[in-house]
């Protein structure tokens, strides 16, 4: 008899001990994937293989003429709009009779 309970308080302390430590039989549901009675079977598994193409492309680590020709990019766009400040922006959106503490503190932002 007690044995058995001996036993049995062992298992319950490793089963807590294992559960503490995320171990255990984790029953992962597979995926069922597409059923061969699916319309456009093809294109959505053509479609699935190109976002995974995109997004190892993106986990890709960028080479360094890469990063200075979006750079480039980037700043010849910026350089391309116009570009107003914010006392300007104030000038334009406040009137005389709009000098209030709200219009003050929205050409600061």
């Amino acid at each position: 008899k007690y044995k058995i309970q001996r036993r049995v308080t062992e298992t319950h302390r490793k089963q807590r001990k294992a559960a503490k430590k995320g171990l255990g039989n984790k029953n992962k549901s597979k995926d069922p994937g597409i059923p061969n009675s699916w319309p456009f079977k093809a294109e959505l598994l053509a479609d699935i293989a190109r976002s995974k193409e995109r997004e190892a492309a993106a986990k890709k680590p960028k080479s360094y003429e890469d990063l200075m020709a979006q750079s480039a990019k980037a700043k010849s766009d910026f350089d391309a709009a116009p570009q107003l400040t914010n006392l300007d922006k104030a000038a334009k959106d406040t009137g005389v009779g709009q000098q209030s503490r709200r219009a003050y503190l929205s050409c600061l932002r």
